[in-house]
């Protein structure tokens, strides 16, 4: 926790979150019974957290740390330690690149009409039970931009944006990460005026 109005060294207390599964919290001094009361009303509901991540082999993850993925960059590894109800597990992929792609000979995109995803969630219950919950999804390949940006969740987008701009900064790439933040910014304003008329439409024509 870090008292708003004060320094801290965020750079350390970051690479402290990671390591933990916590996260930072800056606190108004004026309001600092009510800070206390909503992070106490967030109980742990799992420990020993640990998330397991696998793509389809034509995609990879980016901007992930090495020592996380496997050697082909298509199965990710985290470490939560403790969640409450509101962590939130981000990450980003991409197509691999064509000379990765060239090299797989029975791998033919354009003939991929959707890409699987697992998530492999291991953690201990209150009750000290360790549980293992796999959860599968197949995403379907479109290339209409408008249509996918309107259906997106640009809350979770945003929050990720926030994730990532903050984890290139602690990597000293200040310039990099305010890019990403103001690129992001701009993102959301757009989608924001987009939702607005689109209902806008819809509710004319109700």
């Amino acid at each position: 926790m870090s008292i708003e109005g004060d320094e801290c060294n965020i750079e350390s207390l970051s690479k402290l979150c990671e390591l933990t599964g916590g996260m930072v919290e800056r606190v108004n001094p004026t309001n600092l019974t009510k800070n206390f009361a909503n992070m106490l009303a967030k109980p742990v509901i799992a420990s020993n957290v640990v998330t397991k991540v696998k793509l389809h082999k034509g995609l990879m993850f980016r901007n992930e740390l090495a020592q996380n993925m496997s050697e082909d960059c298509t199965i990710l590894a985290r470490d939560f330690g403790n969640v409450t109800e509101d962590s939130i597990f981000t990450f980003e992929y991409t197509i691999k690149t064509i000379a990765q792609l060239i090299e797989m000979e029975d791998l033919d995109l354009t003939k991929v009409k959707q890409f699987p995803f697992q998530a492999q969630v291991s953690y201990t219950a209150l009750d000290g039970s360790k549980y293992l919950r796999v959860i599968t999804s197949q995403q379907q390949v479109s290339n209409e931009r408008e249509e996918l940006e309107q259906m997106a969740d640009h809350n979770m987008l945003y929050r990720n944006a926030i994730q990532q701009s903050s984890k290139i900064a602690r990597g000293g790439d200040v310039s990099q990460a305010q890019a990403i933040s103001k690129t992001w910014n701009r993102h959301m304003k757009q989608a924001i005026r987009s939702e607005a008329q689109v209902n806008e439409y819809q509710n004319f024509n109700n």
